[in-house]
């Protein structure tokens, strides 16, 4: 593993940087300005890139993975959309436009040299084509960070910036690369081995001390241990996050290791703990601003950490603002609504609402059905929830 995350992040150390000095090549009358957007793409997600992982879906003996493959490859296009249009919009800011500074378009530069290298990552990890992986490949793509952070000129501009020494810059470069890889072991459902790549890479985030890596790290670490039922370790993790991310002013990550606190105290049924961090996750996502998908999850942890403590109707109303923000974000049919709606279905039903039940579970199955596969697990956990609410 160490050797496999020091290989890509040489790579990707490389190329990093080389986006906002792509733009500033661009003033050649015979090149149009900002277009070098697909080029930083290239071998990240092309259709070269696409042909090649759906052979990998193509190749395996899961019943559906033709169907969460199709899934993923598409979410995986509309991420690429929104990465171009970020590129584009930030050039064309400084650029053409000439109402955003050179410094500003650098900071979303960086942030978009992330999210590529984010989304490099998870490719690979899809690429390797394991069942644990194409099971949770849907799940993979909604995971990444969305390209709209690097929007957020706020929290960029309030961002600790990086190191002045050119060697340290690139110590984070390279962290950040081999971070991307823990992370997409996390998010393929891999947590060990997600918990040992994040672990392996402490101590050297500590020796170079710059608060926004390690607030990043303590996410990654903090995560994988909570879906270990690691939950005291989780907690601590998580803490060492939010404190990092208060010194490197990292808005987005500090919102998200509150959010995954709210989770751990359900799982660990410490729910004063949990009500407490719901209070600092909310007050905190109303800095950050505009972030759907950070409130839908919230929304649907606040909701089972009340259905724990057998606050139903509470519960209730969490879960409808997490399906509603889940809509808004992506439409009607995606899997994290689905999820949504079987545990207000499960409410429905402790709430003897059973007809009511009864056609949220159904939506559920269907959208499960239609987005990952009808033989997928998630499918069957589902049918089993629908059982239970006949008897």
């Amino acid at each position: 593993t160490s050797r496999r995350l020091q290989v890509i992040a040489l790579v990707a150390v490389l190329s990093i940087g080389l986006a906002a000095s792509a733009i500033l090549l661009t003033r050649s009358n015979s090149v149009a300005p900002c277009t070098g957007g697909p080029d930083e793409l290239a071998g990240v997600w092309d259709s070269s890139v696409r042909s090649r992982l759906s052979d990998v879906f193509g190749s395996s003996e899961l019943p559906y993975a033709a169907t969460i493959g199709s899934t993923t490859e598409e979410a995986l296009q509309q991420y690429r959309g929104r990465w171009l249009s970020s590129y584009s919009e930030a050039c064309k800011a400084t650029r053409v436009r000439r109402d955003q500074s050179t410094e500003l378009l650098d900071a979303r530069m960086q942030c978009l040299g992330r999210r590529r290298i984010e989304l490099e990552a998870a490719v690979a990890e899809l690429a390797t084509g394991s069942d644990e992986v194409i099971r949770e490949a849907a799940a993979m793509v909604s995971a990444m960070t969305p390209v709209s952070s690097c929007d957020d000129i706020e929290a960029l501009t309030s961002l600790a910036p990086m190191p002045d020494d050119p060697t340290l810059r690139t110590r984070v470069d390279e962290l950040r690369t081999q971070l991307a890889a823990c992370r997409a072991m996390q998010d393929a459902a891999k947590y060990k081995e997600a918990e040992a790549c994040a672990l392996e890479l402490t101590t050297a985030s500590d020796e170079l001390g710059y608060p926004p890596v390690q607030a990043e790290l303590g996410l990654v670490l903090g995560k994988s241990r909570s879906r270990l039922n690691k939950w005291d370790e989780a907690s601590i993790a998580l803490e060492e996050s939010v404190l990092a991310a208060e010194r490197g002013r990292h808005q987005r990550v500090r919102v998200e290791a509150l959010t995954t606190r709210v989770a751990v105290a359900a799982g660990g049924a410490k729910f004063d703990v949990g009500d407490e961090q719901a209070k600092h996750a909310s007050a905190a996502l109303a800095g950050l601003g505009d972030d759907t998908r950070l409130a839908g999850t919230l929304a649907f942890h606040r909701a089972v950490l009340l259905f724990r403590q057998g606050k139903i109707k509470d519960s209730m109303v969490f879960i409808g603002q997490s399906i509603e923000l889940r809509e808004a974000l992506y439409g009607r049919v995606h899997p994290s609504i689905a999820e949504a709606l079987v545990l207000r279905a499960v409410l429905e039903a402790t709430s003897s609402e059973f007809d009511s039940a009864q056609k949220t579970i159904l939506r559920a199955l269907e959208i499960q059905s239609a987005t990952l596969g009808a033989d997928h697990p998630a499918v069957g956990r589902s049918h089993h929830t629908l059982s239970s609410v006949y008897i």
